[in-house]
């Protein structure tokens, strides 16, 4: 029944009848007479002590006890040891041990709860921790795989813009050449006032297949993309070339005819063939110049081709020019017989002198759009590889987070055990 009392009431109490039970001792000898003055105060501090002894042993021993129960308890939690509550005698106190008992449980409790918390969160961490660094493995992987196909990327536009800048320099030069070209034809033109039926002809039949070509390029399935266009401006350039190679062709022709006309025509026909002469050899310096642009357009079409998939080009539109080409060939051919015919053929020299030039006028300016583009594509790639190997290094730095985020969940996995729950 003490245990429902106070530490300092229960010693109030044994501190009250221990005062008092000398007063009760000596009234109870007075009433039974005893009038040996000595013998009752020998028997009151004798029994006085006795009395103070035994009480203060039973509230030294329940006190001890209880605590005692504490303090292994505390040590139990002390060492991790979270399994065995207290009993609810000590819960149940109303004195300063049940206080003590109850502040103690509820901390028990408190953190049994953290270290519960504690040990399903850290599985939680092991578990994010390899789903991490299983993710930042495979995108580290995709990423040097990127960055790699980007740095292929950048040296083959970097490559192209070098050929871009070599065929540019090329085709100022032929359009000296082809000035040159126009300008002679011109004066020739200015010498005859004659009217051209057949060139008329001649004309319509370059101007269709100029149309067909046209269409050619027109049903040229392209790809998107800079390396479309890079590739699309490459046919535009390989059908001028053609075109200029067919009528290099013609035109050289056509000068031998008219050398051969003015051979027969004697001393008249003198002045024709210095001019079929110059024609011919202006007509050699274009078809030279056409190929060497033409061996530059085919190594452009040629890097172009590893980026192009899948490029069909028309052949009966191809067929259809190649007829046109022909009929005009036939044309020029009929001219060719007589001194009309030839003066006829420098005139429409002229007129395909100056189509030369306005051809090779749209080439240049199709070059230059290249290597414009070009230039903005190698500076795009190296903007991509400069930002790949940032988020390499990015991925990087993920990839040592969760490992040292794994090293801390195995830590923490190892320290759990210590602890009974």
């Amino acid at each position: 029944m003490m245990r429902n009392y106070k530490v300092r009431n229960k010693i109030l109490v044994i501190f009250v009848v221990t005062s008092l039970l000398p007063l009760l001792l000596i009234g109870f000898l007075t009433y039974i007479k005893i009038n040996n003055l000595e013998n009752i105060i020998f028997s009151v501090i004798t029994i006085f002590p006795l009395y103070g002894m035994i009480s203060g042993i039973y509230l030294s021993k329940e006190i001890t006890n209880g605590m005692e129960t504490i303090t292994l308890h505390t040590k139990l939690i002390s060492n991790g040891d979270f399994s065995i509550d207290l009993p609810n005698e000590y819960l149940d106190m109303k004195d300063e041990l049940g206080v003590m008992s109850r502040g103690i449980d509820t901390m028990q409790k408190a953190m049994k709860s953290i270290f519960i918390k504690i040990t399903d969160a850290s599985r939680d961490l092991e578990s994010s921790s390899e789903k991490l660094f299983k993710s930042s493995d495979e995108t580290s992987e995709l990423v040097n795989s990127v960055t790699q196909a980007i740095k292929e990327a950048a040296s083959g536009a970097d490559n192209q813009l070098f050929r871009t800048e070599v065929s540019s320099r090329n085709l100022e030069n032929m359009v000296k050449d082809v000035s040159k070209v126009a300008h002679t034809s011109t004066s020739i033109l200015k010498s005859t006032n004659t009217i051209i039926d057949k060139t008329e002809e001649g004309r319509k039949a370059v101007d269709i297949a100029i149309e067909q070509m046209n269409n050619i390029h027109l049903s040229t399935n392209l790809t998107g993309g800079v390396i479309q266009e890079l590739k699309k401006d490459s046919e535009k350039i390989s059908e001028v070339l053609r075109l200029i190679s067919n009528i290099s062709d013609q035109t050289n022709l056509l000068a031998l005819n008219a050398a051969i006309e003015a051979a027969r025509a004697g001393e008249a026909g003198r002045g024709f063939a210095i001019v079929a002469d110059e024609i011919r050899k202006l007509s050699e310096q274009t078809l030279k110049a056409t190929e060497k642009i033409n061996l530059i357009v085919e190594k452009i079409e040629r890097n172009s081709e590893n980026a192009v998939q899948s490029i069909t080009l028309n052949t009966n539109s191809v067929e259809k020019g190649r007829d046109i080409i022909g009929v005009v060939n036939e044309t020029f051919t009929g001219i060719s017989h007589s001194i009309k015919s030839t003066t006829l053929e420098i005139k429409e020299l002229a007129t395909v002198a100056e189509k030369m030039t306005i051809g090779v006028n749209e080439v240049s300016s199709s070059i230059n759009e290249l290597e414009t583009i070009a230039k903005e594509f190698s500076t795009l790639m190296q903007n991509i590889e400069e930002s790949s190997k940032e988020e390499q290094t990015f991925i990087l730095g993920i990839k040592s987070s969760s490992e040292n985020l794994a090293k801390m969940s195995d830590e923490l996995q190892q320290l759990i055990p210590k602890f009974k729950i």
